[in-house]
């Protein structure tokens, strides 16, 4: 019997993995509180772990996980074009 032996790139690993609340708002350059708000109007996808599992069990809100590639996608997602990204975009039918 042969396993199949899957490689993971650092790279990868740090695209995939799981961040805190406190490290996602960092990431984003955002406070805790307006992720918080992200998260509770569901605008950011989020794992949300048993209490058990937290870190500190007696924190509720320490129960919440966010992807990197999740927030990526978030940013690019709410990205605004430029007028002239927006003008180049344009087709005129002449």
């Amino acid at each position: 019997m042969q396993i199949n032996k899957v490689k993971i790139t650092e790279k990868e690993i740090e695209k995939n993995c799981l961040l805190t609340v406190a490290q996602a708002a960092k990431y984003l350059n955002v406070s805790r509180k307006t992720l918080y708000a992200f998260i509770y109007g569901r605008k950011l996808p989020f794992i949300k772990l048993p209490t058990a599992l937290s870190n500190a069990a007696k924190k509720q809100y320490d129960q919440y996980r966010l992807s990197v590639l999740d927030l990526d996608n978030f940013i690019q997602n709410n990205r605004v074009i430029s007028a002239d990204e927006g003008m180049k975009k344009i087709k005129l039918p002449y």
